[in-house]
């Protein structure tokens, strides 16, 4: 039913509920599943925009880079745990902007999963949202998402 699925990893959490889904939905469908880690450009305060040291702004950078890498580790890491055939990616964003490159990438993919919600391709470029529910995000249950 579905072939290729994409998920948007969580950077920085401890636990990713929406990874553990697509790896549950991947592994019951044999599809290939990607996963983007967004490495997020730090944004500095507007009003101290000029006095800003940029000492801060490159921690920041690196601290982003770190919890990204973690997240692509650990994903990497659960896909081959359920033997799924999965790739990762890091894209560098702005933290505006990740929605709108995450749903560009998800309209080349059958579906598409995110903290909370699946979206699969309904009719051409047009996706429908459906809610996970705790059940199926927490239990790794995988539903057809038109099931709900």
């Amino acid at each position: 039913m579905f072939k290729d699925v994409v998920a948007s990893l969580a950077v920085g959490a401890s636990r990713d509920v929406a990874m553990d889904f697509a790896v549950s939905v991947a592994a019951t469908f044999n599809a290939n599943l990607t996963g983007i880690a967004f490495l997020y450009e730090p944004l500095p305060p507007m009003a101290d925009r000029y006095g800003f040291p940029p000492e801060v702004i490159q921690s920041q950078r690196v601290e982003n880079e770190k919890m990204a890498k973690a997240a692509i580790a650990k994903f990497d890491e659960v896909a081959r745990r359920a033997a799924v055939i999965a790739e990762s990616r890091m894209l560098d964003v702005a933290v505006t902007s990740a929605p709108n490159v995450f749903a560009n990438i998800a309209r080349r993919f059958d579906l598409s999963i995110g903290k909370g919600y699946v979206w699969r391709r309904a009719s051409g470029n047009r996706h429908t949202k459906c809610q996970t529910g705790g059940r199926a995000a927490s239990g790794g249950v995988a539903r057809r998402p038109g099931a709900f």
